[in-house]
């Protein structure tokens, strides 16, 4: 029922009957990596590159609205906005066939999170209930957008074997260097509970899914872009809630969520590029040359009311 299902939604509730509206504020740490792969001549599936891609205590804003259609089926959907937090990127090359370690590195410290949206919609059945506690499964869809942009930066690049590490190249603040955008359409299916213990309320639940059309764009301003269009990857997540009604109408709730999008290889497809913008001049396609993954985990917090 609406009312046992208010337990562990969100910071602030406003009822309506069968229709829960709940909001939430957090914190999130959000991270992608991107990985490109030579297979040609004397390089065999040889890891060229990996761009690691991070931002923490990214601002977390999330809307929910939940439909109780009876006293076993649901319909639950979230959509999460992060903005700010303290960007970084790290942008590793291994090109030396006389050196096994990093033959470059790039630092971006100047990283921006230009976007993160997430939303997702799932149906849910009670399969198991008792007074205090209900076990539910689920199947859903959630899509995430997300894309960094790295502004100047320091570095240590090699000329070519036998030289090695001899370049430390630095890029003004105030150029676009690298951005990245990954967009991932997820399948999952879903296995939650709840218990109730007096005015205490702990909820929780566990994802599993498939990626369905994960895409990578990358783009190295005044260079090249590069799609990488990605094969299915397996995802997981969790989440964990705990609320304590402090009035009938007023609780204190805290949650936290973590999801994965495990690494997946995929087709290259390359444009060249000039200064600051695309161009769409096509340079080639080469196939599983690239792989991609994806993290985000949060923490959300504040006051939960109920009307």
């Amino acid at each position: 029922m609406p009312c046992n299902a208010l337990a562990g939604n969100g910071p602030f509730h406003f009822n309506y009957g069968n229709v829960v509206l709940s909001g939430e504020i957090g914190l999130a740490d959000i991270r992608g990596q991107e990985f490109l792969y030579w297979n040609s001549g004397e390089w065999h599936n040889h890891k060229a590159s990996q761009l690691d891609w991070k931002s923490i205590e990214v601002t977390l804003l999330t809307i929910g609205l939940d439909a109780y259609i009876d006293q076993d089926w649901s319909v639950k959907s979230r959509f999460d906005i992060g903005a700010g937090g303290d960007g970084h990127m790290l942008d590793r090359d291994w090109a030396s066939k006389l050196h096994s370690d990093w033959s470059g590195r790039a630092v971006m410290p100047d990283t921006n999170l230009n976007h993160y949206f997430s939303g997702s919609i799932q149906l849910d059945r009670i399969v198991a209930s008792t007074g205090t506690s209900s076990f539910a499964i689920g199947a859903g869809f959630r899509y995430t957008d997300v894309k960094w942009t790295a502004y100047g930066g320091y570095g240590i690049e090699s000329s070519g074997d036998p030289l090695f590490r001899d370049r430390h190249p630095i890029w003004p603040g105030d150029r676009k260097v690298v951005s990245n955008r990954q967009k991932i359409p997820i399948g999952f299916l879903s296995l939650s509970g709840q218990h109730v213990i007096g005015d205490l309320s702990v909820s929780g639940g566990i994802r599993a899914g498939l990626t369905i059309g994960f895409e990578d764009i990358d783009d190295h301003w005044g260079e090249r872009r590069i799609y990488h269009d990605l094969y299915t990857a397996p995802t997981m997540g969790a989440d964990v809630a705990v609320s304590y009604a402090v009035t009938p109408s007023a609780s204190l709730y805290l949650r936290g969520s973590f999801d994965r999008v495990f690494q997946t290889r995929g087709d290259e497809r390359s444009y060249a590029t000039v200064p600051g913008k695309f161009n769409g001049k096509f340079n080639g396609q080469w196939e599983n040359t690239v792989a991609s993954a994806f993290q985000v985990m949060s923490v959300s917090f504040g006051l939960k009311a109920a009307f």
